[in-house]
């Protein structure tokens, strides 16, 4: 069952101005070594949730990486669109694209507000690697009502440890 709220609290919970986007089975390039700070991507979405609850945009942001969802929102439309070049590779394109998309969640948390997430209780089902540095978390969320939801969350291993993308659903 799908809590009538849940596309509203997804969107906001996890930033999805960039569009659903298949993940990519090619890896993802990072800078540099990858930190490892013992984190999981369970734990960057349990961060995520925290900023959300603590209402500060600075930590939500610090809790996700606009530059890996770039990367991957720009390999999708490569794929979804033939003939497409894979801008993916380009540096500046990417670093322009993951400016709007931070931009663009920064705007949302701005004119619309933080959701209140007093009452949501999330847990996680299991999570699908698709490249070493991502993986698709399965999360379940019940609301104060007794309602429902499960969302499948990109997470990606970048040089500040995971870091919650955009939701696949």
């Amino acid at each position: 069952m799908t809590h009538p709220s849940c596309a509203i609290v997804l969107a906001a919970l996890l930033g999805a101005c960039a569009g659903s986007s298949a993940p990519s089975r090619q890896p993802i390039p990072t800078a540099g070594a990858v930190a490892d700070q013992g984190d999981t991507p369970e734990e960057a979405i349990r961060r995520l949730e925290s900023a959300y609850r603590a209402k500060d945009l600075e930590a939500l942001v610090a809790a996700k990486d606009f530059r890996a969802e770039a990367r991957l929102m720009l390999q999708h439309l490569a794929r979804e669109q033939p003939g497409s070049p894979d801008m993916s590779g380009d540096q500046e394109v990417v670093t322009k694209t993951a400016e709007v998309l931070e931009l663009a969640f920064r705007q949302q948390i701005t004119q619309q507000g933080f959701p209140d997430m007093s009452q949501v209780r999330c847990s996680f089902a299991g999570r699908q690697p698709v490249t070493a540095d991502l993986v698709v978390v399965q999360q379940i969320c019940t609301y104060r009502d007794g309602g429902k939801s499960r969302q499948r969350i990109n997470v990606a291993r970048t040089p500040r440890g995971w870091r919650v993308l955009n939701p696949l659903d």
